[in-house]
């Protein structure tokens, strides 16, 4: 993630682009308001996904606990995403959609 987030720094001063930080944690906050905790019924706790994260599903005894768990699991699928240069999934349209960040 460090290599990858140096890349972006370089690059954005390249095009003299004023590169801010906040935006992959604005990203990260705006995928968390699309989160589905839905209530397991073969065992008990909830489950967390967001949709369009493929592959992203967190469990928890409780809703916050399944919440917590997914906001850190975010974090590591976003990272993964963008070290291989995948793109995230845009969260402002279909959610098959993506929009390239590399």
């Amino acid at each position: 993630m460090v290599r990858f987030i140096k890349a972006l720094l370089e690059f954005a001063q390249l095009l003299e682009y004023d590169f801010n930080m906040d935006c992959l944690k604005e990203y990260q906050k705006a995928a968390l308001k699309l989160a589905e905790i839905k209530r397991v019924e073969s065992e008990e706790g909830y489950s967390a996904r967001i949709p369009g994260f493929h592959g992203l599903i967190v469990f928890g005894s409780t809703k916050l606990e399944a919440w917590n768990e997914l906001e850190s699991a975010l974090k590591g699928w976003i990272e993964v995403a963008l070290a291989r240069g995948k793109g995230l999934p845009s969260l402002h349209h279909d959610a098959g959609h993506l929009a390239t960040a590399r």
